[in-house]
């Protein structure tokens, strides 16, 4: 039985003493604005962090364990990808969502309002644009705003699009986006704010901080 993930992992890191550094989890996507002002980029995950599908199927778990039983089965990590993802994206463009916080549609709001920017990096791929925005829609999540690049191709190949603020990195490491991202968008920030369901996502946007020399609270 795959175990449903609702709960949220957060990185806290003082780079004044690098050392310093927890992760710990906790179930209120609340804790965003007690850590953000208006020098901070705010970014967050979608899957297990904002929304989940309303069954299994279809959800990040279920992707995984997919793949999983794919290569069991005699299929490559590679082949077992690309046989699930045309899957998963049918799936995503007709099931409908939840919240996995009720109190991320103001959280996110209230966040726009005085961050320097909030944003979404996302393992989905660019052919969820649509299915996405009507999903976020439904739970009344906006990452849009006057400032976000729309339709903007961070990839030679076409593989990572943004749109109203939110990158489809099609499973590509967020911390090298992040890199990308920034060197395409004049950004005045301090601090980043980042929330994400996987330890693996926080650990590479807080190398990149670490090397901006910015402060990153996940």
């Amino acid at each position: 039985m795959l175990k449903k993930l609702s709960w949220l992992l957060l990185s806290v890191v003082c780079y004044q003493t690098p050392l310093n550094a927890v992760i710990y989890e906790t179930t209120n996507v609340n804790d965003m604005i007690q850590h953000s002002d208006e020098r901070t980029l705010v970014i967050c995950d979608l899957d297990n962090t904002l929304i989940e599908p309303r069954q299994l199927i279809g959800s990040d778990q279920w992707f995984c364990y997919e793949i999983q039983r794919r290569v069991n089965a005699g299929e490559s990590s590679k082949q077992a990808c690309a046989n699930t993802i045309p899957i998963y994206n049918t799936i995503q463009k007709i099931t409908q969502v939840n919240l996995i916080d009720n109190q991320a549609p103001e959280v996110i709001k209230e966040l726009k309002k005085y961050s320097a920017r909030v944003i979404s990096l996302t393992a989905r791929n660019y052919e969820l644009i649509a299915a996405t925005q009507r999903q976020l829609k439904s739970v009344g999540i906006d990452f849009n705003s006057q400032e976000a690049p729309q339709m903007q191709l961070l990839e030679n190949d076409g593989s990572i699009i943004t749109h109203n603020n939110i990158s489809y990195l099609n499973g590509q490491n967020k911390g090298v986006y992040l890199t990308k991202y920034l060197e395409l968008n004049s950004l005045d920030f301090d601090k980043v704010v980042f929330i994400d369901d996987k330890r693996k996502n926080l650990e590479a946007v807080e190398s990149v901080v670490e090397i901006l020399g910015t402060t990153f609270i996940g």
